[in-house]
């Protein structure tokens, strides 16, 4: 039997690098939380909520549990579809406005992720 269960575009603009097969996991993103962007770390919150990491904050909001693969306006739409292990464009990475720190990028490695 042959079946499509779903589809990810791939795109100039994609986060996700295709050198080696992502791990993605849709998970529910905090509600009216504005836009989380496509490359953003993101933890989960008190609730078990996609919300953006913040690596200086307080627990649980200083683990990071993957990076967004698309953009979630959290406004209309409170699913998330995060690469948890695999590669990803560097220069697409943020963490919140920035781009990560060597500590950030490390921490991507701990969980399988891998920046190229």
């Amino acid at each position: 039997m042959n079946a499509v269960l779903g589809t990810l575009e791939y795109g100039a603009s994609s986060i996700v690098s295709l050198i080696h097969p992502p791990v993605l996991k849709t998970l529910k993103a905090k509600a009216n939380n504005g836009v989380l962007a496509a490359g953003l770390l993101v933890a989960k919150d008190s609730n078990g909520d996609v919300v953006a990491y913040d690596p200086q904050g307080a627990a649980p909001l200083n683990v990071c549990v993957g990076v967004l693969a698309q953009e979630v306006d959290t406004s209309r739409d409170n699913a998330a579809v995060v690469l948890r292990h695999g590669t990803v464009v560097r220069e697409k990475l943020r963490v919140g406005s920035s781009a990560p720190n060597a500590a950030d990028l490390a921490v991507l490695e701990s969980l399988g992720i891998f920046a190229v």
